[in-house]
């Protein structure tokens, strides 16, 4: 038998999933309205964050039920979340090679397509997360769904929790994406960030975590996604799906100029 080639780390991983049980969960989503600093840190308007942890910690339960009804739960989530981002920085084969010998991972899909990859809770870890520009459209029918690689016999399994932060939107902003035809919804909801470099979604979704979770980026997205708008002129010009694009772009430049002024 001949032994492949591996030509990058993410073929080691692609490898793995081959020999795999898989097992597809469709996930809540929880609309979240920031009204304190954390909760604006945790899901900045006009993105959409996924939290991913070892089922039944009980952590996400209880973070689920602190957005919907309010609690101090939320800056201790994002202290331990902090502290786990911070411990775990490897090179993009130990990354590889740490996911395969795991006995779960994870990707994840948005509409029918995978917009995150390779994902798995480390070792002495809680968490592992990934965010997403939002523009504040419908979700499409087939929202959010987990897909779990279990390695063959093993007991072991992953769960997740999607928190969405409509963007603040002009009435014409509202009403031109009310326009999106259902086919077209799946674009209200941009790719993770490093999609192209799937193998460090781990670390793109900490260094984005490390910059939202301090209070000067979180309000720095507030305002930022205030003062960015389409005019009612342009939304004619672009027409709804086009006008849909155009909105998710700005709420990527939105939090992207905020976690460069803070990281500058």
């Amino acid at each position: 038998m001949n032994t492949p080639v591996l030509s990058s780390p993410l073929q080691s991983v692609a490898l793995e999933k081959e020999k795999r049980l898989r097992r597809t969960t469709r996930l809540k989503v929880i609309s979240v309205k920031p009204r304190t600093r954390a909760e604006a840190a945790l899901t900045p308007p006009g993105t959409i964050t996924v939290i991913v942890a070892r089922k039944g910690s009980g952590d996400l339960r209880a973070l689920s039920r602190a957005v919907e009804k309010g609690g101090g739960e939320i800056e201790a989530f994002l202290s331990v979340l902090l502290k786990d981002f911070k411990k775990y920085s490897p090179t993009a084969k130990q990354y590889a090679a740490d996911l395969v010998a795991e006995p779960v991972f994870a990707e994840l899909r948005y509409g029918g397509a995978t917009v995150d990859s390779d994902l798995f809770v480390p070792p002495g870890h809680e968490y592992t997360a990934s965010r997403f520009p939002y523009n504040g459209g419908r979700l499409s029918p087939e929202g959010f769904t987990f897909a779990e690689y279990l390695a063959p016999g093993a007991d072991a399994a992953l769960e997740a929790v999607v928190f969405r932060a409509d963007p603040p939107l002009t009435a014409a902003e509202k009403a031109a994406l009310k326009l999106v035809p259902a086919s077209q919804t799946a674009g209200n909801v941009g790719a993770h960030p490093m999609e192209f470099c799937k193998w460090w979604t781990f670390i793109a979704s900490a260094a984005i975590f490390v910059g939202a979770a301090t209070w000067h980026v979180a309000c720095t997205v507030i305002l930022l996604a205030r003062t960015t708008h389409l005019s009612k002129k342009e939304l004619d010009r672009l027409g709804p799906t086009a006008s849909a694009r155009e909105l998710l772009a700005l709420r990527r430049d939105v939090f992207e100029r905020a976690t460069r002024k803070k990281r500058g």
